[in-house]
Parts: structure tokens; sequence; C-alpha cells
């Protein structure tokens, strides 16, 4: 599963709307464990990707998420933040244009300055 990009997305799907508007602070909890765990093991696909950073910024400010969608938000940008060796395999390897890669990148550090502003 961890190779298919299909597959990933709809992991990341699954958990998201998991912990969309779940007042069950259990349960919320376990899914935020399981969403950090994720995204340190697996990145989403290029197209998911964006969805998924909307998604770690709107819970940034949250009294009880923030810490967990910051730190997701960091496993994300260590993954971007690569030489350009490591970038050209990543790309070959997850069968991502390079064009697409580099257009990502700036959305991670948009996310990360939102998540810092007041």
């Amino acid at each position: 599963g961890k190779s298919t990009a299909a597959l990933r997305d709809e992991i990341f799907v699954q958990i998201c709307k998991h912990l969309t508007e779940n007042d069950d602070r259990n349960s919320a909890y376990r899914g935020w464990i399981l969403l950090c765990l994720s995204i340190s093991i697996f990145s989403p696909s290029a197209e998911f990707e964006l969805y998924l950073l909307n998604f770690l910024v709107k819970f940034a400010q949250h009294k009880l998420w923030s810490e967990y969608a910051e730190l997701c938000l960091s496993y994300l940008e260590a993954e971007l933040d690569m030489d350009e060796k490591t970038l050209a395999d990543s790309v070959h390897t997850k069968e991502v244009s390079a064009r697409v890669f580099w257009d990502r990148t700036p959305s991670v550090a948009t996310a990360r300055k939102r998540c810092q502003s007041p």
C-alpha cells in the first residue's frame, strides 16, 4: 500500500474524514496519532498534498489539536527539504514531475507561515 499513491491518499482522506467534526475526544486523539504516524511513514501524492495542507492549516490554530497539526506540517516540510540528488531520486521514485514537485514546495512554507501568524 505504501508504494501506491492512490491508496496512500485514501488513507489520508479517511483519517481526515474521521477527524472532521469529531466530538469524541478520545477518538479524535487516536485519529491525530494515526495521522502523525502515517505522515511520518509515507507522504501524500503531489495531487493530494495541497488538500492535506489545507486540512492541517485549519487545525493549526485549534486549541486541542494544534500541536498535532503542526507536527504533521513539520513532517511534510522535512520531506520537501532535500538536496538536489535526493530530490531527483524522489521525483523519479514517486513518479511526479519536477514541475509539480517544485510547485508544491512554497505551499508548505505558506502553510507554516499561516500557522505561526497570530
